[in-house]
């Protein structure tokens, strides 16, 4: 009987990381000090690094809208659009990493980190802000988030000159825009200057 209680305990392991996404959540939900700054952080799950986002795989479809009083704590640029809850990095021994996003053509994940008792800290976009749907444009965006909390953001892009008659595949060019950082262990971080490059 033993045996078989332990099976199937071995076989959920969803149930596993609920129960752990729950004390997590118990645990760092009990440090803030304004209950909706407490209700605000609480939307977001825990991601496990290294975390890589592709822009434009965003399914938003489960994900916790942000509203009422969650809009003290993030810029709300376009009111009446779905603002949603990505998730929230580890670790949360200092203060808060969060990830949410701000609908656009496509969903822009903004990074946005928080003291303790709920002061910003830092915040900007992890795009480099490449798509967009000009005549000839393709791009793929990706964001690595590595367990060091270093990040590497690059869109590789395909775009070419256009006229009445469509696209002028002899301008065709290849390249990819990219920029870092790396959040300091205090919740501040500045991206670097975006780069350029062909290929």
């Amino acid at each position: 009987m033993a045996a078989v209680l332990l099976f199937s305990c071995k076989s959920n392991p969803g149930a596993d990381n609920n129960k752990a996404a729950k004390s997590s959540h118990k645990n760092i939900s009990d440090q803030p000090v304004n209950e909706d700054f407490r209700a605000f952080i609480a939307k977001f799950k825990i991601l496990q690094l290294p975390l890589t986002i592709k822009t434009l795989e965003i399914n938003d479809s489960t994900l916790p809208g942000l509203e009422g009083h969650d809009t003290n704590y993030i810029r709300n640029e376009y009111p009446g659009t779905r603002q949603c809850a990505y998730g929230l990095l580890p670790d949360t021994t200092n203060n808060y990493k969060i990830i949410w996003l701000l609908p656009a053509e496509i969903y822009a994940p903004i990074l946005t980190t928080f003291s303790k008792q709920g002061q910003k800290l830092s915040e900007a976009s992890l795009g480099v802000g490449g798509c967009g749907s000009d005549c000839c444009f393709e791009c793929n965006e990706t964001i690595i988030i590595n367990k060091d909390l270093s990040i590497y953001s690059a869109d590789s892009i395909k775009s070419c000159e256009c006229d009445d008659n469509g696209p002028k595949p002899e301008t065709m060019r290849k390249y990819a825009r990219v920029k870092t950082t790396k959040i300091g262990i205090d919740g501040h971080f500045t991206f670097s200057d975006i780069v350029e490059k062909d290929y």
